[in-house]
């Protein structure tokens, strides 16, 4: 066995000189570095630093420095999370905010970080001169490129603001929410460096970040670093992570064969004929599974039994031959390299050995980046074995077993088995526990195989189970203390822990099998999911760190010596942001890799999935015409206790509550994904199409989606629209489509809808409950979109405006009518006119009297909305509003913005009630303010009235926001007149009404308002027909 060598290394500061006593271990088993430092005090120049002076030239292995307390003083441990009196407060300083609440302080830290870096620019060198002069900074030149930066930016900004709002609780449409703020300002802080952690002497700092963050994702997972080092590092994505873990498996997989070859072959060699190598006992695989290791010596070891060898003794074999043969390291990879894998190409290996072509397994729902894996290493996605899953979305484990057995059977080799922690659309996790109990059942057959756990979702889950105070963890927190030598930083804490807002525990079954990745050989992490940092930061991490190097390809530009720390000398990227691994790292030290840390966030996130998997469960009233099914099936009897202990209650009542929080333990998903089906209803009677039914789903999804075409402000709600496939779910996409009624057409895809709770702050059950009536309103919008016939509809036209930004335009309502079924909206839209000439019309027929408009084309309103939002617009037709006559003229017009659109609600609904007071909704742009009042049920009255004078304080800019946007506003002196509820209720002879509403930050609002007439538009006798 080689024994490390001690390297050092010398950094020069101020009157100091710093001495890294650097101990790396042989190549072979090279994991993780060591490193202590030493401080001498006296001038530089009195060191005798020539002798280092090269190893600077090439870049500083700098992990640590004691003065102005550096680097990995600070960086370098896995900490506990800050606790305090109330636990959630702390969660609170994490985030800039769904409102930007925390912009104060992030633009303090922002400006700090800077300032800072422009501070270092003009410290480094103060005597060279100035590139960019005043003098230049005068010329015309010089201003015009100033200017056009100004204006440019300025444009991306403008354009950026219609990205889809991935920072509001509204947003559940992917595994995407708002990144935490030391995770931004740590990757700023890195960025404007622009370090390439493809190697250390492009990235001296953030080199050893990434390093540091990775052990610390090792630690989260939990490996056992009593036996075998751990290493990791941060990659661009979970995809290139999971593709970096079958391509090390593959290799580990071939490589004792080649080192076979190497030493029958090779005279240097020779000694180790008789190295003892653990294997299979039999040479053959054993379908009976009698098959137990046993030491046998290297020359006398089958194909079989060399491709069936157990990872650590894979990884370890290298060591033990070269140790055998007494040649270095070096010497053996040089002389096994004409007979690696990796050399002569996987056609003429596996002719060579007459092997059958290696299978990888992964479950039906795995990511792409799977089969990515199988064709990019050269494997063939036919090799890539799908498992069934469960109707709770889990591999199905004897599914499993018939598909090994058929490897034992034809002797076929096994490169790896994958288990998802934390699936893409269901968050299911795979039986981890028996999968490695599988393994051991499969090695008595002479079977075996790298254990791969893709959790790119469910990784940082593991921080909800990490006690700081429990004996395990403080006993790894006392080994990581005296292995680096390091005095912890003492955490905050509070001697009474209160969680204020709610959190979920995870069942059983997902601890277990959480707990249980760290078995695994390889695990895959995704710090920019639950990480809650920025694209691009995922994570591999190696149970034996040792399996890395059979990935390790160094080019002469990145790599020096196999004492050098580069990192992008593993791996399939090349150059690499160490901006990433900086934003990583500052996460994790500021909020903590514990149940009071990020296990804090990801509880509450947890909580919410449940909440809503509940209100999935019961949000479709049983007279609407629509069903609402979750696919992860719970039983009748916990059915019914959703809507008894959990719906429509707040979360106090929910968590004093031991039998809803028991309940919340065993429904809903593993991790935080829901995944529901829905199809709607006519006549009664469940409509039994799976391809009409998907039609629907994407109607929704259109409507709960941020697209191209439509103006993100107007989403009130995302949620992702997605389709299950047959060939993937199998039986149980069947017997879930039946349970809604789809019995035709099940072979095709099915659509389904997926909503993810990221955001802590969609864990409040009051707001659960607020995105359920969002949600059944766009059910409502897209049946009506899907089943309406078509037809005009007639609009009341406002008055004719024009605004730079809009041109000329108007506000129109629809006209409803609760009597026809494609007429029973309510609706404001915003009409721009497209033609001069149609200006001058609108105008001369408006001085005469108002005017209604109506599409020329029949159409259903939505699409007829959409439709008409294209450049081209649409025809419409002019009428009178007070006397019928025929078309008195057509214009182009084209839909701008639509603040309002709502079905009626289903009149049969026995517990659709007038509400106490009038209720109108209030809007307005370009001067104009209306008020449009709110339909309830027949009988009842539409009605548009003017504003004409509002308080000064409403005409800011903020209020003018709130305008653009529209918002209900209630009469609080008007009680509605429950005995003849379509009556006109405004007949004050001032018009002067005082409302009530909600305002910006949802804050109470009053004030008294003046109409310019009692009327305006009012119609009680075509609605209620």
């Amino acid at each position: 066995m080689r024994t490390s060598k001690l390297v050092k290394y010398v950094l020069c500061r101020k009157d100091k000189v710093f001495i890294i006593e650097h101990f790396k271990p042989p190549q072979s088993l090279r994991s993780r570095s060591k490193a202590r430092v030493c401080t001498l005090a006296g001038d530089a120049e009195s060191a005798s630093i020539q002798h280092f002076a090269e190893r600077i030239s090439v870049g500083l292995k700098c992990f640590t420095c004691e003065e102005d307390n550096k680097m990995t003083d600070n960086f370098d441990q896995t900490d506990a999370g800050d606790r305090y009196l109330i636990q959630s407060n702390a969660l609170s300083g994490w985030f800039l905010g769904p409102r930007a609440e925390n912009r104060d302080v992030f633009n303090e830290l922002m400006n700090q970080t800077i300032d800072q870096h422009q501070q270092n620019r003009r410290k480094y060198w103060p005597t060279d001169p100035e590139y960019i002069t005043k003098a230049q900074k005068w010329t015309p030149a010089y201003k015009a490129e100033k200017k056009q930066l100004k204006d440019k930016l300025k444009e991306m900004n403008d354009d950026l603001a219609l990205s889809t709002p991935v920072f509001s609780p509204r947003f559940q449409g992917h595994m995407n929410w708002d990144i935490s703020m030391p995770a931004v300002l740590g990757y700023i802080s890195g960025m404007v460096w622009n370090p390439n952690n493809v190697d250390v002497t492009a990235s001296p700092i953030t080199t050893p970040y990434e390093i540091i963050a990775a052990d610390q994702i090792c630690d989260m997972i939990g490996f056992d670093r009593t036996k075998v080092e751990p290493w990791g590092h941060i990659t661009c994505g979970g995809s290139i992570a999971n593709i970096e873990a079958v391509w090390s498996s593959r290799n580990m997989k071939f490589y004792p064969l080649s080192l076979q070859d190497a030493v029958m072959a090779e005279a240097q060699l020779a000694g180790a004929n008789t190295f003892k190598v653990n294997v299979p006992a039999q040479p053959h695989p054993q379908p009976g599974g009698d098959n137990p290791y046993v030491q046998v010596e290297l020359q006398n070891c089958s194909v079989w039994q060399l491709l069936n060898l157990d990872v650590d003794d894979a990884c370890s074999m290298a060591e033990g031959v070269a140790g055998a043969a007494g040649v270095s390291m070096d010497t053996l990879s040089g002389l096994v390299h004409p007979y690696a894998y990796t050399s002569i190409g996987i056609h003429s290996f596996l002719q060579k050995h007459n092997i059958n072509s290696p299978r990888l397994f992964v479950p039906a729902t795995c990511h792409y980046s799977w089969p990515k894996a199988a064709t990019v290493l050269g494997l063939g996605e036919d090799n890539l074995i799908h498992i069934n899953v469960t109707a709770l979305a889990r591999q199905d484990m004897n599914h499993l077993r018939e598909e090994l057995q058929k490897c034992v059977t034809n002797a076929i080799p096994v490169i790896s088995v994958t288990a998802v922690m934390g699936s893409t659309e269901e968050s299911a996790i795979d039986p981890l526990i028996e999968m490695l109990a599988i393994r051991e059942e499969f090695k008595r057959k002479g079977l075996n195989f790298a254990v791969l756990a893709d959790a790119a979702w469910g990784a940082y889950m593991r921080t909800m189970l990490i006690d700081p105070d429990s004996p395990e963890e403080q006993q790894k927190a006392l080994r990581r203390k005296e292995k680096k030598g390091r005095q912890q930083r003492e955490r905050n804490r509070s001697s009474i822990i209160s969680n204020y807002v709610p959190i979920s525990p995870l069942s059983q079954y997902a601890k277990d099998n959480l707990n249980a990745i760290r078995l695994a050989d390889t695990v895959t992490s995704d710090p920019h999911k639950t990480g809650y940092v920025p694209y691009p930061a995922g994570g591999l991490s190696y149970r034996n760190g040792t399996m890395k190097d059979f990935v390790l390809l160094a080019a002469p530009e990145v790599f020096h010596s196999e004492d050098d720390l580069s990192v992008g000398v593993n791996g399939l990227e090349g150059s690499k942001p160490g901006a990433a691994g900086a934003g990583v790292l500052l996460s994790h030290r500021v909020i903590g890799m514990d149940m009071y840390g990020y296990g804090r966030i990801l509880g509450q996130c947890v909580y919410g999935s449940k909440i809503y998997y509940c209100l999935w469960l019961h949000l479709a009233k049983p007279t609407d015409p629509f069903i609402i099914k979750p696919y992860i099936p719970c039983s009748d009897e916990d059915n019914d206790l959703a809507k008894t202990l959990i719906v429509g209650k707040s979360d106090l009542q929910i968590v004093t509550n031991p039998d809803a929080m028991g309940l919340l333990d065993r429904v809903g998903p593993d991790c935080m994904i829901n995944k529901f089906g829905i199809n709607f209803i006519v006549d009664g009677v469940k409509n039994n199409d799976v391809d009409l039914s998907t039609e629907y789903s994407k109607k929704i999804g259109r409507i709960v989606s941020v697209n191209a075409d439509k103006n993100n402000y107007r989403v009130p709600l995302v949620i992702f629209q997605s389709i299950m496939e047959p060939g993937t779910f199998g039986q149980s996409l069947i017997d879930f489509e039946e349970s809604l009624g789809l019995t035709v057409n099940n072979q095709n895809q099915f659509g389904c809808m997926v909503n993810t709770v990221m955001n802590p702050w969609q864990a409040s059950g009051e707001f659960v409950w607020r995105v359920g009536e969002i949600y059944r309103e766009a059910c409502l919008l897209a049946y009506g979109w899907q089943l309406d016939p078509k037809a005009k509809h007639m609009f009341v036209c406002g008055d004719l405006q024009y605004t730079e930004k809009n041109g000329w335009f108007m506000y129109a309502n629809v006209v409803g009518e609760f009597g026809k079924k494609a007429q029973q909206y309510e609706c404001v839209t915003k009409l721009a006119v497209l033609n001069k000439a149609d200006v001058a019309k609108i105008q001369k027929y408006q001085h005469n009297g108002g005017l209604l408009a109506s599409n020329k084309k029949e159409e259903v309103l939505y699409q007829m909305l959409l439709d008409a939002a294209a450049d081209t617009g649409a025809e419409f037709e002019f009428n009178y509003q007070n006397k019928r006559s025929s078309t008195l003229f057509t214009a182009s017009l084209k839909v701008i913005d639509t603040p309002r659109i709502k079905h009626f609600e289903i009149q049969t609904d026995p517990d659709l009630q007038y509400p106490d007071h009038y209720q109108y909704f209030m809007y307005g742009e370009g001067g104009k303010i209306y008020l449009s009042h709110m339909v309830t049920k027949k009988p009842d009255f539409q009605q548009v009235v003017e504003v004409e004078t509002l308080p000064v304080r409403m005409y800011g800019e903020k209020d003018g926001w709130l305008l653009w946007y529209g918002f209900p506003v209630t009469f609080t002196d008007l009680p509605v007149n429950q005995n003849n509820p379509k009556a006109n209720p405004l007949t004050n002879s001032d018009r002067t009404y005082h409302i009530r509403f909600a305002g910006e930050k949802h804050k109470n609002r009053e004030m008294d308002i003046v109409l310019e007439d009692n009327n305006g538009w009012f119609d009680n006798h075509v609605l209620n027909r």
